[in-house]
């Protein structure tokens, strides 16, 4: 048995219209609520220190023994499910799972950081993908681009830059390693031109998108034809370009690492590593959580 922290938010309808005063009551209710089941010794959970609510969302982190991390995310949902049922607000949607880096949560968590007037531009392949299915919709304007050709990865980077060149507000670019590969030399415009360029790098050292297709179930070939893993080091090109490279190993660096390049402005390269593997592994998880939820309150 080990020790995971597991982060939980709960989206719930009708507290989207509350008050503010409201909603802090009813976070604080459901913080009073876990801490009951947790002295009965429900799930094995240690409640959070601090349990917000804000904007219709009520969340926190668990701190939960279990055997294994998946273990841990089941006892951490059932425990938020029981609670919020006990307060009163069961017709709720789960939304944020977990610490580990999880590609889809990057979206949701950009969201909350960026200011108002900001331009998010998704890189091909999964991060236009992740963004059309994590990326709710926002009270503040956020502007989101992204290319759509034939079929390829390359010229993002440029794309961004372009974006940036117009000086419309501050640009976000999420995109992959290897689509950041094929255009590493597009960074020579942010010099060039003093522009200013925040690249979230989700670093999963290959082809992700490939582990949700057939092709998987050719395993000889897969990693060199599909996986295709370079294991690049980026942060020598980016320094090259008088960029700054940031890596980061946890949501919160991640938060600081965006808004430091955002405020300071200039490139900066903000590394999120990854495993493709784990990923679709995560990816399911989401997809089935919220198949639950919209099945209880269909069947509700």
């Amino acid at each position: 048995m080990r020790e995971y922290v597991v982060e939980l938010e709960a989206v719930v309808p009708s507290l989207a219209t509350a008050s503010v005063e409201e909603q802090e009551r009813r976070a604080d209710t459901l913080l009073d609520t876990l801490e009951a089941m947790a002295e009965e010794g429900a799930y094995g959970i240690e409640v959070p220190a601090a349990f917000g609510g804000l904007g219709g969302r009520l969340g926190g982190r668990f701190y939960v023994k279990a055997a294994e991390a998946n273990t841990a995310l089941e006892l951490g949902m059932s425990a938020l499910r029981e609670a919020l049922s006990k307060v009163g607000c069961p017709e709720f949607a789960w939304l944020r799972v977990m610490a580990e880096p999880f590609e889809g949560r990057v979206f949701p968590e950009l969201a909350a950081c960026l200011p108002p007037g900001a331009v998010l531009v998704a890189g091909n392949s999964m991060p236009v993908r992740d963004l059309d299915s994590f990326l709710a919709p926002q009270d503040g304007p956020l502007r989101c681009l992204a290319n759509r050709g034939a079929s390829g990865i390359d010229g993002v980077v440029s794309t961004a830059l372009g974006v940036a060149a117009a000086r419309v507000g501050p640009v976000v670019l999420v995109i992959g390693d290897l689509s950041f590969y094929h255009d590493q030399n597009g960074l020579l415009a942010a010099r060039l031109h003093q522009l200013s360029l925040t690249v979230v790098l989700v670093n999963n050292d290959g082809g992700g998108i490939f582990h949700f297709l057939p092709h998987l179930r050719h395993a000889e070939p897969f990693e060199p034809l599909f996986g295709t893993p370079t294991g690049l080091e980026f942060r020598h090109v980016v320094e090259m370009y008088g960029g700054r490279f940031v890596p980061v190993a946890g949501w919160e660096e991640f938060r600081s690492a965006v808004r430091r390049g955002v405020q300071e402005g200039g490139l900066h390269v903000v590394e999120l590593r990854t495993d493709r593997r784990r990923n679709v592994e995560l990816h399911r998880q989401v997809w089935e959580a919220v198949a639950q939820a919209v099945r209880g309150r269909v069947q509700g």
